[in-house]
Order: C-alpha cells, then structure tokens, then sequence
C-alpha cells in the first residue's frame, strides 16, 4: 500500500508538474516581465528583437497599425491610393513618395526602458541582435534598406552592431524572384520575406556559431514558432515571447490635421509628419508633444488674453496652498476664501502685466484640445529669463508639460540661455522638480527675499 501511495504521488508530480511547466513562448505586454530572463543571460547566450512593434512604432499616428483598421484610417489609405493611381506612372510615384517619407521620418520606441535594456544586455558582453522580416535591396530615394534600417535605429539611439561581428553578410542560399538575398547588417539580420527561423538557422551556420541558448522577442506568433522550430533542430534551448507592448498604447486621431496631410500630399508629393501638420494649422505653435499617456499638447504664445487660463492658474495653485496651511492661513487673513485670493492675485498681477504689453514679458500655454492645460509666464531681467509663475492643471501633472514649457522659453528667445525663479524652501516637491531640468539653487536673485524662507534657483543652457 506505501508503495503504491508513492507510485501514485510521482505520477501526480510528473502530471502536474507538466502542466505547470513555464511555456517556451510567453505573451507578455511590456520587456520587464522577461527581466527574470535576461537577468540569467550571460555571453553565449543569443538576445533576439523583432524591429516593428516591438521595439519601436512610427511617431506619426497614420503609420502606425491600429489606424489602418480604424474608419478614419481606411479613409485616409483608400484617398492617398486614389491619389497614388491618379500619376502618370502609379508604381514608380508609389515607391518615390514613400522612400521619400521613410528617409524623413523617425520611429519612437514602445517603452521607455527600450533603448537602456538593449544597451544593459550589449555591456554585458551578451550577443544581441534584431530580426526583422523586411526586404533588402533598396527603395525609390532609398540605396539600401538594411543601411536605412541601421541608421533609423541608431537615431532612438539603438546600435545592433556592437557585439556580434561581421557586420556585413549576405545569404545566398536564399533568393527572391528579385534576385535578392537575406542580408546580415551590422547587427541587423533582414529576411527578404524569408522565414525568420531558416535564415537564422543558416546564419549561425555561416558564422559557425551555436549559442547555448536563444531569447527571441517579436510580436508576431508565426515568426517566434519558426524560430523555435530552428532552435530546437539544433538543441538550442529556447525562451520566445510574444511582445504585445505596442497594442496598449495610447492614441488620438486629429481629423483636421489628416487632412492637412492629405492635402500636402496632393500638393507637394510629399508625406507631412503630424509634427509639421499641427505646426502648418497653427503657425505660433513653440512645441507638439505627446504625453505618456497619448495626448497630444501644443504650447504657443498667448495672444488674445489671459481668460482661459485663469482657471489653471487658480486650479494649481489651490492645489499647493492646501499642501501649506500655514501659507493659505495668511492668504485667508484678507480674502474670505482661497479662490478670491487667487483670483486677485492673478487678475492684479498677471493679466496687469499681460495687459501692459511690456516688450520683455512674456505669457506661454499648453493647449490639450484648444483648452489650456498649463501656463507659465516670465519676463526678461539682466539678459535672463525671470520665471514669475508656472502652473499645471492638477489632472495634468507628471505629464512633461512643465518641463516642455520651461524648454519653450529658449524656443520663444533663443538669444537667451539663463533662466532663474524663486521657490519658497517648504515646496520640496518644485524644489526637486526644477533641479531635474537643470536648474541648481543660487545665491544670486533678481529679487529681494528673505534667503530663510525663500530661494533662488538658476538654469544656464549654454
């Protein structure tokens, strides 16, 4: 009877433990669940990534993937083909504006772990290339696709050709109906639509290479399997993982700006980046930008009046006051409540100062949506640039566009390279803010105040 109780429990270990047993190919959504991973790699260990969607996307919305199965973008497809079909030489048109718009745009990458854990892995010593199912050859304007691939990476500041040598093999064991051949590139391996896992495999055999284990990252199931199926040919053990990281970013679609693109398009044959197409609508436009949650903010000079940003600046700074009673107990001793104090303060100081058209003051504002989501105003003193206020919509915070405004001072004047503020010594949280954008506490102030409770902060460009 013992022993068939300890028959019985290794076949429920064995049973079990089977179906407990970690899966060779994961779907994860972001590179630090595989950290674990990486972290046991060490130099014979080969470190794959698929390029597209998994280590980058376009930064413009109507190249990325989603917008192709959105209503707006087969619109926007079915009208740019259309206008492709209306040229005299359709194919040739085709291939022209598009080199055209690879050569001119750039990629951004999904996380913002991306660049520093490539870079980790290759000072490791660890071998790490990216496999891409791209062809070869050149295109339109462009001479050569693998260079072109090389060179957009390194743009983000990915550079494949650091660990593994050499930097230029062709794989004539594979041909298109083109005459084109798998390329090795200075770290970047390019199919030519060729099944990642064959030419892997007949990669490695050219170097005469077996690694003692592969980690293979890349959006799509039906490339991690052929690589798995290669890998397993040659008893190299295998971990693959399915990257989903680029199907939960978040997205707006502007209408009015693909429009402007489209219609670029017809009048100069040439892609407009979401960039230029926001600044060609809004001419004052300072900077675009995109939050980490997606949303598109656009920061100019305020022309018109200072209305619409009133509700900013008193919405922010409630906010910091009720942090510091101690201060809002002063401000409470003339003004029934916080509001009216702050709408004092700002009706009798920044909108007088707007108001006096002062040729050396100074009013910005982010824009999300046309509304104002942040506001900053300064005025030019000893040949810098004098931060008299900044403010963020609370709901706003933590999404850059304090960091963009203040870099939006040098755009406005660029023949300016310091700028300087006061913060009182209690707001830690500002305090700690400005110094990650540079700006180091001083002894020099443009104004007269009490050093005990107040200090001076400076931040020199040049």
């Amino acid at each position: 009877m013992q022993k068939f109780k300890y028959i019985l429990i290794l076949i429920l270990t064995f049973i079990f433990g089977g179906c407990f047993k970690k899966s060779d190919i994961q779907e994860i959504d972001s590179f630090k669940e595989a950290q674990t991973t990486l972290d046991k790699a060490d130099k014979n260990t080969l470190v794959i990534f698929d390029i597209d969607r998994t280590l980058t996307v376009p930064a413009n919305v109507f190249l990325q993937h989603w917008f192709f199965d959105t209503d707006i973008g087969k619109q926007f497809v079915h009208e740019t083909n259309e206008h492709i079909d209306s040229q005299e030489n359709p194919k040739e048109y085709g291939k022209l504006i598009r080199s055209k718009r690879k050569l001119a745009f750039t990629d951004q990458p999904i996380e913002s772990i991306t660049v520093d854990l490539v870079k980790q892995l290759q000072n490791r010593g660890i071998k790490v290339i990216a496999l891409t199912y791209y062809k070869t050859g050149g295109m339109g304007l462009i001479s050569s696709l693998p260079q072109w691939r090389y060179e957009k990476l390194k743009e983000i500041g990915i550079d494949f050709s650091r660990n593994l040598a050499p930097q230029n093999v062709s794989l004539p064991q594979f041909t298109s109906k083109k005459g084109r051949h798998p390329v090795f590139y200075k770290g970047i391996l390019l199919t030519e639509l060729f099944a990642k896992g064959d030419v892997l495999g007949t990669f490695l055999d050219t170097l005469n290479w077996k690694p003692h284990d592969t980690i293979f990252f890349d959006d799509t199931l039906e490339h991690l399997k052929s690589v798995k199926k290669e890998m397993k040919k040659r008893n190299i053990p295998f971990q693959g993982y399915l990257y989903k990281g680029a199907q939960h970013l978040p997205h707006e679609i502007d209408e009015e700006i693909l429009e402007i693109q489209l219609q670029h398009l017809k009048d100069h044959d040439e892609f407009l980046s979401d960039k230029d197409a926001y600044k060609k609508r809004n001419p004052s436009l300072l900077e675009i930008f995109k939050t980490n949650d997606g949303k598109v903010i656009e920061i100019e000079p305020i022309k018109k009046d200072l209305n619409n940003d009133k509700k900013v600046f008193i919405d922010a700074f409630t906010e910091l006051y009720r942090e510091y009673p101690d201060v809002m107990k002063q401000a409470l001793e003339y003004f029934e409540t916080l509001e009216k104090f702050l709408e004092f303060a700002f009706e009798d100081y920044e909108k007088k100062e707007f108001e006096a058209h002062k040729p050396d003051s100074y009013f910005l504002h982010a824009l999300y949506h046309h509304k104002p989501v942040g506001y900053l105003s300064f005025e030019i003193k000893d040949d810098s640039a004098f931060i008299r206020n900044l403010a963020i919509l609370p709901t706003f915070k933590g999404k850059s566009i304090g960091r963009e405004l203040t870099k939006s001072i040098f755009k406005l004047r660029p023949d300016i390279h310091k700028a300087n503020l006061v913060v009182s010594r209690a707001n830690i949280p500002a305090i700690e803010f400005y110094k990650k954008l540079g700006f180091t506490e001083s002894d020099k102030s443009p104004l007269n105040i009490d050093k005990k409770t107040w200090t001076s902060m400076e931040l020199v460009t040049n």
